[in-house]
């Protein structure tokens, strides 16, 4: 507990410092100010508990520094010293909330005695202060979780609502009129700081409550999490019509401490407290149906028939004529401006997946007609994380197809790629035929995996590496055994054989007679 001694006389100052028992009354530190001016310097910066003041000094008195305290809104106890009483001081010291006063000279033991009774008095307020915010505190969680059930279903009808009002003793009329006021927030933008979750659910339910309830209710403020969406229900008192407004200074207090926070806002129409639960479901529909995003403000007026969509159509010769060129800015430039316009005209999610099955099929048919393998795909983590994420806004559906554009031009790209690598292997093998080369030896001079060579070397030549390396020796050996005097085992050698025996069972397989039976009806 702090004191300030506020006297011009600098001797009867210094007295009181050093002579008053701070153990005794549970002081820890005694501040002193000659002059009015010097006091509310002292005020501002400190935290004073307790003001020791002479009434009369020059320029000034102590009633002015009394109504400063009070003007400012400080908790100070003020013990007043004065020379000779005068009524006029002592009424208005009284009036304003002074706790006593005392005359002069100076009895240190009659000081201690006034101090002792209002520290005891600032003592047991502080104890009652801290019970009273305990107290408040368990009612705010108390009245959290009531509205938490009524708003998802959990207790429903007015009497039995006003019956768990009445057993969780909050003594609290809440027969009103109310709007549910749900805001969608993009989870990652709002927890993603290094400030801890607890913290930034305060702020957001304080700013909320601070525009939307009556009270500053911060137990109006209900939020949960769902995928990658935060929502906080706020149950409000405010007209419907005003929500727009509000929400418009809500955002820009919001954007002060996180990055384009709020998705979406969605007001329902007001009613008694048992219609909450069913303007949440209303509004939960509505939103998991669409993709809103800006912040824009929504009125629900209950669910409302949907009427058929028609599907988003892209211009199928414009994008297979984007792949055949390999025009990639050009088709993703595209691409964003169809999602941009499909949510502008409708932001039901629905035309979304259609625009999705659109660019899925044509891009199919063109990867079909490449007899381009799709397999990439499915093993591709990035894919998959941009897939799952791709219906729940308009940016992640931009993000998933521009990945997915980009995967299908880098594997048309990779199949050129793979044209060279095959023409590369066939020119090496027409030169080094004679020599023990085989596919995973190919795989080391191209730079490829053995599997992947093998796919694209089959797919320009139809058939498999070691094949074409037997046709290519078994020809070789076909020119010496009907021009030269060479023995087969020597032709072998000669064409890559080392093994007799499977030289001989290959020639048969391709050419239908053994090498001797061939170099007998063919020697010219």
């Amino acid at each position: 507990m702090n004191l300030l001694i506020v006297d011009d006389e600098v001797i009867t100052t210094q007295v009181l410092k050093e002579k008053l028992n701070r153990k005794y009354l549970g002081i820890s530190s005694i501040f002193t100010a000659y002059s009015v001016d010097m006091a509310e310097k002292i005020l501002q910066k400190e935290n004073v508990e307790i003001i020791l003041c002479d009434v009369e000094m020059p320029r000034a008195n102590g009633l002015e520094i009394l109504e400063w305290v009070r003007n400012n809104q400080k908790e100070a106890e003020f013990l007043f010293l004065t020379s000779h009483e005068k009524f006029e001081y002592i009424f208005s010291a009284m009036q304003q909330g002074a706790s006593d006063y005392l005359l002069k000279p100076i009895d240190i033991s009659k000081i201690e005695q006034a101090l002792f009774k209002i520290t005891e008095k600032v003592r047991k307020q502080k104890q009652l202060n801290e019970i009273q915010e305990y107290w408040n505190y368990g009612k705010r969680r108390i009245l959290k979780a009531l509205w938490r059930n009524i708003i998802f279903g959990e207790i429903s009808g007015q009497e039995n609502i006003f019956r768990e009002i009445e057993k969780q003793g909050l003594e609290r009329d809440i027969g009103c009129s109310y709007i549910l006021v749900l805001v969608l927030f993009q989870k990652e933008n709002v927890f993603r700081k290094k400030e801890p979750q607890g913290l930034n659910q305060f702020i957001i339910d304080n700013v909320l409550a601070e525009a939307l309830t009556e009270k500053f209710e911060m137990a109006n403020c209900v939020h949960w999490e769902e995928n990658d969406d935060y929502y906080v229900a706020v149950v409000s008192e405010k007209q419907k019509e005003d929500v727009e407004a509000r929400m418009e200074k809500v955002k820009s207090v919001l954007e002060y401490y996180f990055d384009c926070p709020v998705r979406a806002v969605y007001v329902s129409d007001a009613g008694d407290v048992s219609q909450l639960g069913k303007y949440r479901e209303q509004i939960s529909v509505y939103a998991s149906s669409h993709i809103h995003e800006g912040g824009k403000v929504f009125f629900i007026h209950g669910q409302e028939k949907g009427q058929e969509k028609m599907a988003y159509r892209l211009n199928t010769k414009f994008v297979l004529q984007c792949f055949e060129r390999g025009e990639r800015v050009k088709l993703l430039e595209y691409l964003q401006k169809s999602i941009l316009n499909v949510q502008k005209k409708d932001s039901e999610k629905i035309l979304l997946e259609y625009f999705q099955m659109d660019l899925l099929q044509i891009s199919g048919a063109y990867l079909h007609q490449h007899d381009i393998n799709t397999e990439f795909l499915f093993t591709d983590e990035g894919y998959k994380k941009t897939w799952l994420k791709s219906h729940s806004s308009t940016f992640f559906m931009i993000q998933w197809s521009a990945y997915y554009v980009n995967k299908i031009f880098d594997s048309i790209k990779n199949g050129e790629r793979g044209n060279d690598i095959v023409d590369n292997m066939v020119t090496y093998i027409h030169k080094h035929y004679e020599e023990n080369i085989n596919r995973n030896m190919l795989a080391k001079k191209v730079g490829f995996s053995p599997e992947y060579i093998g796919k694209i070397f089959k797919r320009k030549t139809g058939m498999g590496i070691n094949e074409y390396i037997n046709t290519i020796r078994i020809e070789k050996a076909r020119n010496l055994l009907e021009t030269t005097d060479y023995k087969i085992i020597d032709i072998a050698l000669m064409v890559g054989y080392d093994n007799m025996p499977y030289f001989s069972s290959v020639f048969k397989k391709y050419v239908g007679v053994s090498p001797a039976e061939y170099k007998k009806d063919n020697l010219k």
